[in-house]
């Protein structure tokens, strides 16, 4: 892998592929199983006071 990272640095983005990467599909990350985005507003960020 770190031959193909530098030949691709050298030659380009992409130049050197896996031999069993699919050229004509485009990989998309599966988003089912994401877990809430809890921390998404500042209002819902919780607050904890300590004594």
């Amino acid at each position: 892998m770190v031959i193909m990272d530098k030949l691709n640095k050298t030659m380009g983005q992409n130049k050197v592929l896996l031999a069993s990467h699919d050229l004509n599909v485009h990989w998309k990350m599966k988003q089912d199983k994401l877990s809430p985005p809890y921390s998404a507003r500042m209002q819902e960020i919780i607050t904890v006071h300590a004594k």
